[in-house]
């Protein structure tokens, strides 16, 4: 596949744009984790995929202090690993939305199969 891009491109100013958002994506990380350990606290079901909001708020994390040190050393490698772990989290996020979905038409069908005759 080729890359395609736009005239006057610049990954390190991208690069600098996302490094603004690094607070954000502390904050949002902090929601997650604060979240999965809440549902294990009111429920001990929640451990069967507490797993999941707990390894995307560390990814979110992950990412948020990369990005820290490209700013704040210029560190190029940490830069492109941040890129890579905002990458696999909306890749995770993308699937787990898909599989929410496909469960609740899967239980509608049910629903409507069961119990209208």
């Amino acid at each position: 596949m080729t890359e395609i891009r736009p005239s006057g491109f610049d990954a390190i100013t991208a690069l600098n744009d996302l490094a603004k958002i690094t607070v954000w994506l502390k904050v949002f990380a902090m929601a997650l984790l604060i979240n999965a350990v809440l549902d294990v606290l009111v429920s001990t079901w929640a451990l069967l995929v507490v797993w999941l909001p707990l390894w995307m708020g560390i990814l979110l994390w992950q990412a948020a202090q990369m990005l820290e040190d490209f700013r704040t050393a210029g560190d190029l490698q940490a830069g492109s690993e941040s890129v890579a772990k905002l990458a696999l989290y909306f890749k995770i996020f993308a699937i787990t939305i898909l599989v929410g979905i496909i469960l609740v038409v899967g239980s509608v069908i049910l629903a409507v199969v069961v119990f209208i005759p």
